[in-house]
């Protein structure tokens, strides 16, 4: 589609969200590279326990899926986040009601 099809006002806002999603991916990076290695272990934990914790129980009511969130696309990622995230991830697995380990295995595996 060509911008010609936009008006003023509309690419406008292209821009500014652009811009915007730019800024939250500098952060993000920003946050990665220097906010979380700073982090104890302990404090690595109950971030990842509270992100997982919480995207489980979100694709769960949206999608009647909890383990959706995990997909070998995702592991790969936070490997590359967290290098020791197998073992920070046990820690995360065992404070996580009723968490299926087999199920999780065979998400990231694919």
């Amino acid at each position: 589609m060509s911008d010609e099809k936009f008006s003023e006002e509309e690419k406008e806002s292209q821009k500014m969200f652009l811009k915007l999603f730019d800024e939250m991916r500098q952060d993000q990076e920003r946050y990665w590279k220097e906010e979380y290695p700073k982090k104890s272990r302990d404090e690595k934990i109950k971030e990842w326990l509270a992100g997982i914790h919480t995207g489980m129980r979100y694709q769960g009511e949206s999608t009647g899926d909890a383990y959706s969130q995990f997909s070998p696309q995702w592991y790969k990622e936070v490997k590359s986040r967290e290098p020791d995230f197998d073992d920070i991830f046990k820690e995360v697995g065992k404070r996580l009601e009723s968490f299926d380990w087999d199920e999780y295995r065979r998400r990231i595996i694919g």
